[in-house]
């Protein structure tokens, strides 16, 4: 219904509701129509019982409703916001989440007037919009009717991502898709083998692109996907309505942080999603997260097609490769040779960098692993934590995948 939303009789007033703080003004609006003293209804936060708390506010007959919401509103904590007035059972209610929080007796004809509806601020009286409300707001909407009990907690349902676990075998694939990814029911159809069973990209497409992997960056066996949704017995290859989550498993058997099979070896932090253009044949990053407890890979997805998992190689073949850098180290220097620590690169899988002074003795100790993915920092201190004078000294590395070693020279100066 177009403004000024004059209902008549019941309403349902709904948002999602962010707050960045929660030292707001006094009856801060999330949506509000009439000003204070006046309001047809408002959506707000005022304080009750010491805290913040969201309200519903509706003005029947010569008074004002007020249910209060609780718990406490909480800042950075997103809400579904839901205030309701029941004309016929003379009541106003709000909702956390789905759920009634609070209810309050609302007899007597809802007022009407002519203010237009407000988001993020109202007024407290006839001039300035003073009572305004910061954070974020998102899907607002405004009903000519009141909700009940169910409808609301199937509204809040509605907006929940469903996950979704396609049959064995898939690789462990696990899908978390938005209500409105598609627009309408859908079939969804995975594929943990698309070269030796395509579903929608051809097998000669398919090698064709792995001929072209991101430069620098090498295939994680195991790790190639093709998903392909229909929607009404047509394949969907549009943008999805809002974007969804895709994890997959990663092999690490030893919990060493190193993808087991890949040749050269993978840091699991080095993973990194891409899913393929099927026009260009080219594969795109997409936005990635590594748990490695659980040891899965999780990527952000507009749109489904081939995916794979790749990773840089940071990890060095052959000792003859570690560099330290910056040499000379200049810390606090501000020029090209400042750092605030002393890196060493390209190494091995798994050894020890042990620092000595000229005349041998031995200063500190690092240890890397897996998880340093080839990159191992020092900080310029001892073992006993304190910062290392000028001078020059010397790092043995040592592998121990092979056990042999390699010195380098450092230079410091302070």
């Amino acid at each position: 219904r177009a403004p000024p939303f004059d209902f008549p009789g019941s309403l349902t007033v709904s948002a999602w509701v962010k707050p960045e703080t929660t030292t707001l003004p006094e009856g801060a609006a999330v949506v509000a129509k009439g000003n204070g003293g006046d309001e047809a209804f408002s959506l707000e936060l005022g304080t009750s019982g010491g805290a913040k708390r969201y309200r519903f506010r509706v003005r029947v007959g010569a008074g004002t409703a007020l249910a209060v919401a609780n718990p406490a509103a909480t800042a950075g904590q997103w809400r579904l916001v839901t205030g309701v007035y029941d004309q016929a059972a003379a009541q106003a209610r709000v909702y956390i989440d789905g759920v009634l929080s609070a209810t309050a007796a609302a007899t007597g004809a809802h007022a009407a007037n002519s203010h237009a509806v407000t988001v993020c601020n109202r007024q407290s009286g006839a001039l300035a919009y003073d009572l305004g409300f910061s954070g974020a707001v998102d899907d607002v909407r405004l009903l000519s009717l009141a909700l009940d009990d169910a409808q609301v907690a199937e509204f809040y349902r509605s907006h929940q991502p469903a996950s979704y676990v396609p049959p064995g075998p898939n690789n462990g694939v696990l899908l978390t898709l938005p209500p409105n990814a598609f627009g309408a029911a859908a079939d969804i159809f995975v594929s943990g083998d698309p070269l030796g069973h395509p579903l929608q990209v051809s097998n000669a497409a398919l090698n064709d692109a792995l001929a072209r992997a991101p430069t620098g960056q090498v295939l994680i066996p195991g790790s190639l996907l093709e998903i392909v949704p229909k929607v009404g017995g047509s394949y969907y290859n549009g943008s999805l309505g809002s974007s969804a989550n895709l994890s997959v498993p990663y092999n690490d058997a030893d919990g060493d942080g190193l993808v087991d099979g890949a040749s050269p070896p993978v840091a699991a932090s080095q993973l990194r999603f891409y899913t393929l253009d099927p026009v260009v044949l080219g594969w795109d990053a997409l936005p990635t997260t590594v748990d490695r407890a659980a040891r899965r890979a999780a990527a952000v997805v507009s749109h489904f097609s081939i995916f794979a998992l790749f990773g840089a190689s940071t990890i060095g073949q052959a000792l003859e490769r570690v560099t330290a850098y910056p040499t000379p180290w200049l810390p606090g220097s501000s020029g090209r040779f400042d750092a605030p620590e002393l890196s060493f690169a390209n190494l091995p899988a798994a050894g020890s960098i042990r620092i000595f002074t000229l005349s041998g003795e031995k200063v500190a100790e690092l240890a890397f692993s897996g998880p340093d993915a080839g990159t191992k920092r020092w900080d310029g201190r001892n073992d006993a934590g304190a910062p290392v004078a000028s001078g020059v000294y010397f790092a043995r590395i040592k592998s121990d995948l092979d056990g042999s070693t390699r010195i380098l020279k450092l230079a410091i100066e302070k």
